[in-house]
């Protein structure tokens, strides 16, 4: 059984010619994979990409280890001047962010057309 963290990433430009990586998250999003999948994404913007759009579509597990997952790569992106936008959330992402009252906290689209073509209007929630 394979319980470590696995992420697609591609990059794209946005309509204002901003640079963004793709990250397609998997299955997990919680305390099993939140010290892999942190090491993974801080590489991402390591690389250059302070722009993150998270694909959460394939999340079906999601914990309080997510949610600190997803602050503090929130923060890492707007130290460089960037941020994470997520897109395609399932329930179970919405509600937990919901219950800690952080869902006002983050850019939301539905798909990722959305936030590419929206990312022109995006600003930083820690800004």
């Amino acid at each position: 059984m394979n319980m470590g963290a696995s992420l697609k990433i591609r990059d794209a430009v946005s309509p204002s010619g901003a640079k963004l990586a793709i990250v397609t998250l998997d299955n997990r999003f919680d305390s099993t994979v939140s010290y892999e999948l942190r090491s993974q994404l801080q590489q991402v913007v390591d690389f250059g990409y302070a722009n993150l759009l998270l694909d959460m579509h394939a999340v079906r597990s999601f914990d309080s280890s997510g949610i600190g997952l997803l602050v503090s790569v929130a923060r890492r992106c707007r130290d460089q001047r960037g941020c994470v936008v997520l897109f395609a959330l399932p329930d179970i992402v919405t509600v937990a962010l919901e219950t800690a009252s952080l869902l006002s906290m983050f850019t939301i689209f539905p798909d990722e057309a959305a936030a590419i073509q929206g990312f022109t209007e995006v600003k930083s929630p820690y800004v």
